[in-house]
């Protein structure tokens, strides 16, 4: 169960990006702390993965999208995602990121790896004069 959810290969062949200075060692650590993550988000997550019910590969994709997002942007400050300075009536925008390389599980990869449940529409007939 602590072994990583996905690998290095899987990171770089799933066209994920590694900013430039990153060793392998960090993206392998990162690798195993984004699956430590998504394991305490997803408590039943190797259940699902071993009875097959959540395919294995999207796990991975999952796992790599969590440490690319932990990435600052190429060519930003720490912690600047985007600037926009203006001179005419005094206009300056800032977009920050993330500066600490926190590892987020966000929405859409809970609502990928949850198997989910049928939702079945009803209809609801009230009987008349009786409220």
């Amino acid at each position: 169960m602590a072994d990583s959810l996905a690998t290095i290969q899987d990171y770089e062949q799933g066209g994920f990006k590694r900013p430039a200075g990153i060793t392998e060692d960090e993206l392998t650590n990162r690798l195993a702390r984004a699956s430590r993550t998504l394991r305490g988000e997803l408590p039943e997550l190797d259940r699902n993965i071993e009875a097959g019910i959540v395919d294995s590969a999207l796990v991975s994709d999952v796992v790599c999208e969590i440490v690319e997002a932990s990435f600052p942007v190429d060519g930003a400050p720490a912690g600047l995602e985007s600037m926009q300075i203006g001179a005419g009536p005094f206009q300056e925008t800032h977009r920050f990121s993330n500066p600490r390389g926190d590892m987020y599980v966000t929405g859409k990869h809970k609502r990928l790896l949850t198997p989910q449940r049928r939702r079945r529409a009803f209809t609801v007939v009230p009987k008349i004069g009786q409220l």
